[in-house]
């Protein structure tokens, strides 16, 4: 595979597994969704493996989205990578959907608003 290859595979998988976090799914998850091993995910959200446009719909229906928002505005010279800031929210995502306990999960909230609050100031 070349450079220029690589780099779209890699901006569609960091596509991928930013909207698997954004739903709180494990890569288990979706690789049961759609029929596949966590393992082949993996690759996919890393760029190792290329993803058929077929697998590509799959996926898309799997994570309810659009094809086009794993391919929309790909410049293949340099695969996008989550600033700082989108990372720290997709592991906040990931980690909330994983608190099982209401009540925390509603405090968790009201502190982060709060902090917002803050920091508008």
């Amino acid at each position: 595979m070349n450079i220029r290859n690589r780099n779209i595979e890699q901006s569609v998988g960091t596509r991928i597994r930013q909207r698997r976090t954004e739903l709180g799914y494990t890569q288990q998850q979706l690789a049961q969704r759609v029929g596949l091993t966590y393992q082949q995910i993996h690759k996919y959200e890393r760029g190792t493996n290329r993803i058929s446009v077929a697998r590509l719909v799959d996926l898309a229906e799997a994570l309810e989205i659009e094809v086009a928002y794993f391919i929309a505005d790909i410049s293949a010279e340099q695969a996008p990578r989550p600033l700082t800031q989108q990372r720290l929210g997709l592991d906040m995502a990931r980690n909330f959907s994983s608190i099982s306990d209401a009540n925390c999960r509603e405090a968790l909230a009201r502190l982060c608003r709060a902090v917002a609050r803050v920091s508008e100031g």
